[in-house]
């Protein structure tokens, strides 16, 4: 196919590749996403405390922050963001948190045995606001794992969908 395109009247001739290869023009868009993983099982974790997904896939922007399990928005904008937590202790509640304030929640249920589950979320967040997942509840157990160990894995992920 074809990409680079110009009008009938125009000279496609003189476009200086290189300068283009070099950098020297800059994308009007720098994507901002993450996503994390939760590498080891956690026990014991009491109510509003943060999830602490301590391993990425991807993180582009460096915006999520593993020692704290802590997405910090670099702009304004609307973000999508998806968090799959794995269990098998009682049946307790996630809450995503944007500023301090529950933004969404999803019940995760204890069948009698291991189970997961997730929720997805697109919403409007301004710049400099702390987003995270915590747990409502006490004394709730989430599991881990490293992405080669066959075992349920807990993952938080972010997308920046739109600027505002």
């Amino acid at each position: 196919g074809q990409l680079l395109t110009g009008q009938a009247d125009e000279n496609l001739e003189t476009l200086d590749v290189l300068s283009l290869r070099s950098g020297v023009l800059v994308p009007a868009f720098s994507p901002i996403l993450f996503s994390a993983y939760k590498s080891f099982d956690e026990g014991g974790i009491s109510t509003k405390v943060t999830i602490r997904f301590d391993e990425t896939y991807i993180n582009l922007g460096d915006h999520y922050h593993t020692e704290d399990g802590i997405f910090i928005a670099p702009v304004t904008g609307v973000y999508m963001f998806h968090w799959t937590i794995a269990t098998g202790g009682t049946g307790f509640t996630t809450q995503l948190m944007v500023a301090g304030s529950v933004r969404a929640s999803n019940l995760v249920p204890y069948p009698g045995g291991s189970d997961s589950s997730s929720a997805m979320v697109i919403i409007t967040v301004n710049k400099d606001d702390h987003v995270w997942i915590q747990i409502y509840g006490s004394s709730k157990h989430v599991y881990g794992g490293s992405i080669s160990y066959n075992k349920y894995q807990s993952t938080f992920s972010g997308i920046l969908l739109q600027k505002t």
